[in-house]
């Protein structure tokens, strides 16, 4: 879990959108490439939902 601690990181843009961009591609691998275990996939897939969320959406405008 991302704690309100650890936001001050993800400060610049880049590395928010680089963070969720990187789960998001790991998710896409998982899937489409290395599919024949799908909890992985569905472990990544969750990974990215939460950087998504906790990164992109519900990220403080004040930090």
């Amino acid at each position: 879990m991302i704690r309100d601690d650890d936001l001050a990181f993800f400060k610049p843009k880049a590395r928010r959108y680089g963070t969720v961009i990187f789960t998001g591609l790991w998710a896409a691998a998982e899937w489409f490439f290395w599919g024949a275990a799908p909890f992985w996939s569905i472990l990544a897939t969750g990974l990215f939902g939460y950087t998504y969320w906790r990164l992109i959406h519900t990220y403080p405008k004040e930090l």
